[in-house]
């Protein structure tokens, strides 16, 4: 019997591994995009990095954690000038990390209700997103980790 379990678990766990796609903006920039998703997925989330990070620092555990025990479609997007989303731009201001991440969610969710988490860095990019598109009318909540 236990066998049966831990070849279902692996199936599972294979079937739910991360993908990683790149984002086409308007601007040209090419945005890093991680997606860990279930069958029928209960929600969306997209979890934004903070400074000296990318995506991938919620790929290795998070992502297939909330996509394999709780049913969430679980993304991560690597910001602009990043390794996931590098960019010859040397000094990137807030309003181009935000306007980023809202044309991102709108060409990756267009029609669905999401959730944000944002750490550190990411909590400003989150909330200036917000605030700035109309990505406030589909975010259902914003949790933030360690934010400054």
């Amino acid at each position: 019997m236990h066998l049966l379990a831990a070849l279902a678990a692996a199936a599972v766990a294979a079937a739910l591994s991360v993908e990683t796609t790149h984002v086409s903006l308007a601007s040209g920039q090419r945005m890093q995009w991680l997606s860990c998703e279930p069958p029928n997925p209960k929600k969306h989330l997209l979890c934004i990095h903070g400074t000296f990070h990318g995506g991938w620092c919620f790929a290795e555990k998070w992502l297939p954690r909330l996509a394999e025990r709780h049913g969430i479609a679980a993304h991560s997007i690597s910001l602009r000038g990043t390794a996931g989303s590098p960019c010859a731009d040397k000094s990137i201001k807030l309003a181009t990390h935000a306007r980023d991440v809202a044309e991102a969610i709108a060409l990756q969710l267009p029609d669905q209700k999401l959730h944000l988490c944002a750490h550190s860095f990411g909590g400003p990019v989150a909330i200036e997103a917000l605030a700035t598109s109309n990505l406030a009318d589909r975010c259902e909540d914003l949790a933030l980790l360690c934010s400054v």
